[in-house]
């Protein structure tokens, strides 16, 4: 289970539409860390057929292949989130909704408490047609040592 700080995901923002998004980026990323550290299989799904994922400032071409076999076992904790709206449609009615988060945490790797680093990921999640989000561009780094 994850959990963030009562306000960490709360923005003081009062518009409608942006609280919307806000709640739906957080119901997602609460699903999308468990699911890399504990579902593997459930991951590439999360992903559009066309999304590019960085980590570490490298290119991983084959998405299911690197969460299946090349990424080590893992055990994420968020330390804080922020969600920003991106309008597709100029008129900013909601249609073509595509979300930038940020997420900072920690990541321990294969169980061994030494091997903690600090994070911080980016996605832009994109709206499909049935109103879900799959990642589209996903960028991950590790923070310091």
């Amino acid at each position: 289970t994850m959990s963030f700080p009562s306000s960490s995901h709360q923005p003081r923002q009062k518009n409608p539409l942006f609280l919307q998004v806000n709640n739906t980026a957080y119901t997602y990323i609460q699903q999308f860390y468990p699911h890399l550290d504990t579902n593997r299989a459930g991951v590439a799904p999360l992903y559009t057929p066309y999304s590019k994922l960085v980590y570490n400032g490298n290119v991983i071409e084959d998405k299911d292949k690197f969460f299946k076999q090349d990424l080590p076992l893992t055990k994420h904790s968020m330390t804080s989130m922020d969600c920003h709206p991106m309008y597709a449609d100029p008129s900013n009615s909601g249609k073509g909704m595509h979300c930038l988060v940020t997420v900072v945490g920690t990541v321990i790797y294969n169980g061994v408490p030494e091997s903690k680093r600090m994070f911080h990921q980016t996605l832009i999640l994109v709206a499909g047609d049935n109103g879900s989000f799959k990642i589209a561009h996903d960028t991950f780094r590790w923070i310091g040592k």
